[in-house]
C-alpha cells in the first residue's frame, strides 16, 4: 500500500511538473510573439542596418535611424534614404548651430527633420496670403515697459504647439481664440 501511495504521489508530481513546464513554455512563446518592445527593437535594428548599408556607420547615421524609427519614416529606395539622410544632417547642423547662439528659444529634431525648407513651405505653410493681418494697423502706442518674455501658454490663453497639418490659414483659428480669450474669458 505504501508503495502504491509513493507511485501515485510520484506520478502526480511528474504530471504537475509537466503541466507547469508546458504552461511556462506557452507563456514565454506568447510573450515573445506579442511583446511590443521586442518588435520595436527588431524594427529599429533592421532600420539601423539599412541606414548603415546606405550611408555608412556613424553616430549621425544611427541618430538618423532612430529618428526614422520614431516618426515612422519609410524610404522607398536607397537613393531616397541617402537624400533624406543628407537633409537630416544639414538640419541637425542648423539645429546645433542655432542652439549654440544662446537665443531665447531652442530648436529640436521633429518629424520634419528630413525635409528641406522648400518642402516644408510647400506642404505645411500653404499659399502666401494677402490679408488685413499683414497690413499696418492702428495700434495705440504707449510708453509701457514690456516684459522681456511672455509665454501665453502659461496664462492659459493658448495651448501648446500642435501640428495643424496642411492648413494654410490655421493661424486665423488661433488668432480668433486669442481674441476671444482676451475679450470674453478673462
Amino acid at each position: 500500500m505504501a508503495r502504491q501511495a509513493t507511485l501515485l504521489m510520484s506520478s502526480i508530481f511528474i504530471l504537475l511538473f509537466f503541466f507547469f513546464f508546458c504552461c511556462a513554455a506557452a507563456s514565454v512563446s506568447s510573450f515573445q510573439d506579442s511583446n511590443p518592445i521586442r518588435l520595436v527593437s527588431d524594427r529599429l535594428r533592421d532600420l539601423e542596418a539599412s541606414v548603415v548599408k546606405a550611408v555608412g556607420h556613424s553616430r549621425r547615421a544611427l541618430s538618423f535611424a532612430r529618428f526614422a524609427n520614431r516618426y515612422g519614416k519609410r524610404y522607398e529606395t536607397e537613393e531616397e534614404m541617402k537624400l533624406r539622410f543628407a537633409i537630416f544632417s544639414e538640419n541637425l547642423d542648423l539645429i546645433r548651430s542655432t542652439n549654440n547662439k544662446a537665443l531665447p528659444y531652442t530648436l529640436a529634431v521633429n518629424q520634419f527633420a528630413d525635409w528641406t525648407w522648400q518642402e516644408f513651405q510647400k506642404h505645411r505653410l500653404g499659399v502666401a496670403q494677402n490679408c488685413s493681418a499683414t497690413k499696418k494697423g492702428n495700434y495705440k502706442l504707449t510708453d509701457d515697459i514690456l516684459p522681456e518674455m511672455k509665454d501665453w501658454r502659461q496664462e492659459g490663453i493658448v495651448s501648446p504647439v500642435k501640428d495643424q497639418g496642411h492648413c494654410g490659414s490655421c493661424w486665423t483659428f488661433r488668432f480668433a481664440k486669442i481674441i476671444w480669450k482676451l475679450r470674453v474669458a478673462r
